[in-house]
């Protein structure tokens, strides 16, 4: 069996929704994986992460389209009990916040 950093389920309805998956480095909650079960994305919903770049010194200054990237999600909900547990993002991992590790 591959190292797995716990095994994710629901916190509402305790339905197992990862067995493998990779644990943040920082932000010791939240785990990221590719092979899910008992999920949902809602792809008729998208949340928009504006992520700012690094200031460059320039004497003008750099255009909006310069300053910010932004990152699309989906929600996604334990499709059991519709709980929602993370997030899949455009290269198709999921990111799980809102779940139980054992």
């Amino acid at each position: 069996m591959e190292d797995t950093s716990a095994t994710l389920s629901c916190p509402a309805c305790m339905t197992v929704l990862c067995r493998d998956c990779q644990q943040h480095e920082t932000y010791h909650h939240q785990f990221r994986a590719m092979f899910v079960f008992n999920c949902l994305v809602l792809t008729t919903e998208t949340l928009t992460y504006e992520v700012k770049s690094e200031k460059r010194k320039r004497s003008k200054p750099a255009s909006t389209s310069e300053q910010s990237k932004s990152e699309n999600f989906n929600p996604v909900k334990c499709s059991v009990c519709q709980t929602k547990v993370g997030v899949f993002d455009s290269e198709e991992v999921y990111h799980f916040f809102n779940v139980l590790a054992t």
